[in-house]
C-alpha cells in the first residue's frame, strides 16, 4: 500500500485548547506519557467535542478508533456525568518532528498549529491569524484541520490548524476572571 497523507476538516466545540507555545503541554518525568511528550519538546493539543456524524466521518476518513489498545473516541458527558450523545477526540501536534534535519542532525520543529479567525479569514480572502495572547476558552467552536498519514495499516494523525468560528473568552479556573 502506498504512503499517503490526506487533510480533513472537522467542525467541533473545544475544551481545554492548548494551541500556542505559552500554553502547550510540556510533559514531565512522572509517567511514560509525560516522558514521551517531554521527549518531543512538548505538544499542542485540541480536545474536540464532536457529533456522532462527525465521528463517523473521521473514522471513514481513516482515523483509527483505537491506538495501542486505547479508545480514541470517548463519550462526552455533561457536568453531571451524563452522556450527552457527543464524542471527545484529542488531536495533538508534537512540538518537534521525529525526523532529523539532514544538515544539522537536529530534530526539526513542527511548532504551533496554524490558528486563524475563520470568519475574518473568509471575509478578507486571506488568512487572519489568531492573536496568541487571546486564549481560546472552553465551548469555543471552530474547524479543526487534521492530517491523516497512512502507511499500510499504520496511521499518524496530526493537528495542522484550527479556525475559530465562535470564540468564548478564556476564564481562569482559579479566580473566575475572564481573560482577554
Amino acid at each position: 500500500m502506498a504512503k499517503t497523507t490526506q487533510y480533513k476538516v472537522y467542525d467541533c466545540e473545544v475544551i481545554y485548547p492548548q494551541l500556542f507555545e505559552h500554553n502547550m503541554d510540556r510533559g514531565d518525568d512522572k509517567s511514560d506519557a509525560g516522558r514521551k511528550v517531554l521527549s518531543t519538546g512538548g505538544q499542542t493539543k485540541l480536545q474536540m467535542i464532536i457529533t456522532e456524524e462527525v465521528k463517523d466521518q473521521m473514522i471513514a476518513d481513516g482515523i483509527p478508533t483505537k491506538s495501542m489498545g486505547w479508545e480514541m473516541f470517548k463519550q462526552h458527558t455533561d457536568a453531571e456525568g451524563v452522556a450527552d450523545g457527543r464524542w471527545l477526540y484529542v488531536a495533538k501536534r508534537p512540538w518537534m518532528s521525529p525526523f532529523k534535519d539532514e544538515e544539522t542532525g537536529e530534530l526539526k520543529p513542527f511548532g504551533e498549529p496554524n490558528v486563524v479567525d475563520y470568519n475574518a479569514t473568509k471575509e478578507a480572502g486571506e488568512q487572519v491569524h489568531w492573536d496568541p495572547e487571546v486564549n481560546i476558552g472552553n465551548q469555543s467552536k471552530g474547524k479543526a484541520k487534521l492530517s491523516i498519514y497512512k502507511n499500510g495499516s499504520k496511521r499518524i494523525i496530526r493537528l495542522e490548524s484550527f479556525g475559530v468560528t465562535e470564540h468564548v473568552p478564556y476564564t481562569s479556573p482559579s479566580d473566575g476572571e475572564v481573560r482577554f
